[in-house]
């Protein structure tokens, strides 16, 4: 214990790990302002001028006008909201039910509210929404089921099985399904980008923690001491995945109970179909969704660390880490038109088994989830595809460490 005390503080006066602590909080706090600045409101002031507010005021003046639409989706509230926008449609033209199209407070205080829902109407429906009549509207979640039954056997045609699994998740989903206006699918996005970047940044702080002494030759000083072998090389990984972990805890829990705390703790409940796709197989809401999307990020980190630092320990190097370091989430950024000319299923066994796998657009765990439903298969075997970034995530990590400490063992003989 108080050689991991003495490896952390050694850690933690190094000016890189300073920076980089400083660095994600900052960007943290970016983040948040950004969240809260770009919130925009417009109202009929007592002059009858037309007043345009952000932040904070613009927040709390939505709360007020979106109450109307909070609470489960239900047929007679679907049905209002259609009755709503095809007033407003009828006054000003249905292509004018835009920013530009009519005056700005009205439509922040009847479009805005209803805009998304409006989205997954005309999703779930495929057609314009003045095009879509009440009698559909009362068969909603028919409609819903059918499409999701019509998608999946498309998909997984070639897959029975597939088909029956996906079936049974998709009737565990609760209905009717619950939204709440203020629950901006943004968080959900920003928490992505933050795990990016402190992957990334934790990345290249781990790169140094081997190669460095190898460079100094410092390590042979090391291994001459009674803990110089395996247990030193325990110390190291633990001491920095303290660091990354607890950094990046602070940050993205920080970050997701201030954004709970200024739009209302009642996001929490809006389901995961009323946020991106309504023909998904996620039986989560809004709250849980941010809690899997911390924890999947906490399982990459450390995967991703873990990696860095076998990397660090075979190489020796700490600019040849770093290039790796980059060249990996190059790769993980750009992979499409790079590996575009490769069997399909060679692509996706790369991009799940690469750590990085799971955090990037295009291989996103966060698309996967709400977006599509995809499945890998393993013969007569299927796996819904966010399970399976899951699982791999959880077997690279006492890979890496193994892998670690026989490669710095096996050194030293």
């Amino acid at each position: 214990m108080n050689l991991y005390k003495l490896e952390l503080k050694r850690l933690l006066k190094r000016k890189s790990v300073k920076i980089s602590i400083i660095f994600s909080i900052f960007i943290t706090v970016i983040f948040s302002y950004l969240l809260i600045h770009y919130e925009k409101y417009a109202y009929i002031d007592d002059n009858k001028n037309e007043v345009e507010i952000r932040g904070l005021n613009a927040i709390s003046k939505r709360k007020n006008d979106w109450k109307l639409y909070n609470g489960d989706v239900t047929p007679e509230k679907l049905i209002q909201i259609l009755n709503t926008y095809k007033q407003v449609s009828e006054k000003y033209g249905e292509y004018n039910i835009s920013l530009r199209g009519m005056p700005i407070s009205e439509y922040y205080q009847k479009i805005y509210p209803i805009e998304h829902l409006v989205d997954i109407l005309t999703h779930v429906y495929h057609k314009e929404f003045n095009h879509i009549t009440q009698e559909d509207i009362l068969n909603f979640y028919n409609y819903n089921t059918l499409n999701f039954n019509n998608l999946i056997k498309i998909q997984e045609n070639k897959h029975p099985n597939t088909i029956k699994q996906a079936e049974i998740l998709y009737s565990h989903i609760k209905t009717p399904f619950i939204y709440n206006t203020m629950s901006d699918a943004i968080i959900l996005d920003y928490i992505a980008m933050l795990i990016i970047i402190f992957t990334f940044v934790y990345a290249i702080i781990a790169a140094p923690i081997f190669a460095n002494e190898y460079q100094t030759e410092s390590n042979y000083i090391i291994r001459c001491t009674k803990f110089g072998g395996a247990y030193f090389a325990k110390i190291k990984i633990l001491s920095c995945l303290t660091i990354a972990i607890l950094t990046y805890l602070f940050c993205t829990v920080g970050f997701t109970i201030f954004f709970n705390s200024i739009f209302g703790w009642d996001i929490c409940k809006t389901s995961a179909q009323m946020i991106y796709n309504p023909i998904i197989l996620a039986n989560l809401n809004f709250g849980q969704l941010e809690f899997i999307m911390i924890i999947f990020g906490l399982i990459s980190l450390i995967a991703i660390v873990c990696f860095i630092l076998f990397l660090s320990n075979i190489t020796k190097s700490i600019y040849g880490t770093t290039v790796i370091v980059i060249v990996l989430y190059i790769i993980s950024i750009i992979y499409l038109p790079i590996f575009s000319a490769l069997p399909s299923s060679f692509l996706y066994i790369l991009l799940y088994i690469i750590p990085t796998g799971g955090i990037f657009a295009d291989n996103n765990f966060l698309d996967n989830l709400l977006q599509t439903i995809k499945f890998i298969h393993i013969g007569s075997f299927s796996i819904w595809l966010p399970i399976t970034f899951f699982i791999i995530r959880l077997l690279e990590i006492p890979i890496f460490i193994y892998l670690i400490i026989y490669s710095y063992c096996k050194v030293k003989k």
